[in-house]
């Protein structure tokens, strides 16, 4: 059977792509550097007291740094876990399956989620991160009748799990149950 699984994505070939978002977080320091500017530019030229809009682009620039660092972080300890082969891998049928909205949600209804030996795997189209992320509305490769064996590594930003490798056997299994979405 492990001879027929297909490897649909495949980070732990290439750890070399686990990155931080760069050009995502950049673009939040940098709309709170042009913020932090235009307030330090108009309270200088004007008179006039822009203290609402100094300290909302003070936190703004704060929370986007602490955010670029913590993503960062993880980044590079997935990728030193990759590199190193202390992943997590898991094979078999899936225990149950919903399937997530092919637009990008952050609705529970439009994520997908599926578990398989007691590890539960959950994404969306619009998610910002380096592992697996296609619903099967999206042309993903998960299916409830699909046979999964899955390499992943913990994720401290989601609270989750990073697919970094997934290796898919369709139609080898019986159509795992719909629980609906979470929280229901």
């Amino acid at each position: 059977m492990t001879d027929n699984y297909v490897t649909v994505f495949d980070l732990v070939s290439h750890p070399e792509r686990i990155n931080p978002s760069y050009v995502f977080f950049a673009l939040f320091i940098s709309a709170g550097l042009v913020c932090l500017g235009i307030t330090i530019s108009k309270s200088r030229h004007e008179r006039k007291i822009y203290w609402v809009w100094g300290i909302f682009s003070v936190f703004f620039l704060t929370f986007s740094s602490i955010a670029a660092i913590y993503d960062a972080s993880w980044a590079f300890d997935a990728r030193h876990r990759v590199e190193n082969k202390t992943f997590h891998e898991v094979e078999g049928c899936l225990d149950v399956f919903h399937p997530g909205s092919e637009y990008s949600s952050r609705s529970e209804d439009g994520r997908e989620y599926w578990a398989i030996g007691g590890q539960r795997f959950e994404y969306s189209v619009g998610d910002v991160r380096n592992g697996y992320h296609r619903p099967e509305a999206a042309d993903g490769f998960v299916h409830a009748d699909s046979r999964i064996r899955v390499a992943f590594v913990p994720s401290y930003l989601s609270g989750g799990k990073e697919i970094v490798r997934l290796d898919v056997i369709q139609h080898a299994c019986p159509a795992a149950p719909d629980p609906g979405p979470p929280g229901i």
